[in-house]
């Protein structure tokens, strides 16, 4: 009996060891945001050969004149990485870590299909106005379930009477049960005497000149495949003063708790990009 807990032993440690002596070979390309390739871009890679502090491993190279990066001939069981290049922004939408044991993720690496990692061109930047709401770390601010408007000045950072915000939330949600885990919810956002444009941009540093609506509605059934209570959207904003903005939105719908960050730029320019 010692014998085959022992066989066992050492095979469970055999294959423990595998998983951390998988092989790492991993090919990418670093484009801008117009898909040009971008060279002399910094890539840091960082792997455990094995569970323990002296198994940490990491390397360092720079994207060629084709953008392309590698490396191989390492062994462990995922990889990081970074991205990196003075004068560019870094796109937090690219994936950072990979997966080479364990998992349905696994990486298979190809030459011929690099993973693409992507940078932004710093351009022109502003002062601009950033304002994050609520103020103060701990704070918490919730909307009315019953579609009672909350308004909000942007440039301030603080909740203002009706009529006279420049960004307005109406929230809506079902509490006929409060136990029920999927339940029927609707925001409304709006610019009141201005307008809202929707965006997925995540360098949203640009604002259109028109195509502006008055406001933009979020509808979410519970009986909807695709339900959730977590929302987070972002939205170009025209401002009745003239001026243009940006805001991110984040809603927890449960309890209708929210924040709001917004960038202004004071000058009636369209130009968004912070010069911090």
């Amino acid at each position: 009996m010692a014998a085959a807990r022992a066989g066992d032993s050492n095979a469970f440690y055999s294959q423990f060891q595998s998983v951390w002596q998988a092989p790492i070979d991993f090919y990418g390309m670093v484009v801008d945001q117009n898909s040009n390739p971008v060279p002399g871009a910094h890539i840091h890679f960082s792997w455990s050969e094995l569970p323990t502090e002296d198994g940490m491993r990491s390397a360092d190279t720079q994207s060629g004149a084709d953008g392309l990066f590698s490396l191989y001939g390492k062994h462990g069981r995922g990889l990081d990485i970074s991205v990196g290049k003075e004068g560019y922004y870094s796109s937090r939408r690219d994936p950072s870590a990979f997966n080479y044991a364990l998992g349905p993720d696994i990486l298979s690496p190809d030459r011929f299909n690099p993973v693409v990692f992507h940078l932004r061109k710093k351009g022109n930047s502003v002062a601009v106005i950033q304002t994050h709401f609520p103020i103060g770390m701990g704070q918490r601010v919730q909307l009315h379930h019953d579609g009672t408007p909350v308004e909000l000045d942007l440039v301030n950072a603080r909740e203002t009477p009706a009529g006279t915000g420049q960004l307005r939330l109406e929230f809506w949600r079902d509490v006929s049960d409060r136990k029920a885990a999927k339940f029927d919810w609707k925001l409304q956002v709006s610019a009141p005497g201005g307008g809202i444009i929707p965006t997925d941009q995540e360098f949203a540093f640009e604002a259109p000149d028109s195509g502006y609506q008055p406001a933009v509605v979020f509808d979410m059934t519970a009986t909807g495949t695709n339900w959730t209570d977590d929302f987070r959207a972002k939205y170009y904003v025209h401002l009745p003063d003239g001026n243009f903005g940006c805001v991110d939105i984040y809603l927890l719908a449960y309890n209708g708790v929210f924040t709001v960050h917004s960038v202004i730029n004071p000058t009636g320019a369209r130009n968004l990009e912070p010069a911090n």
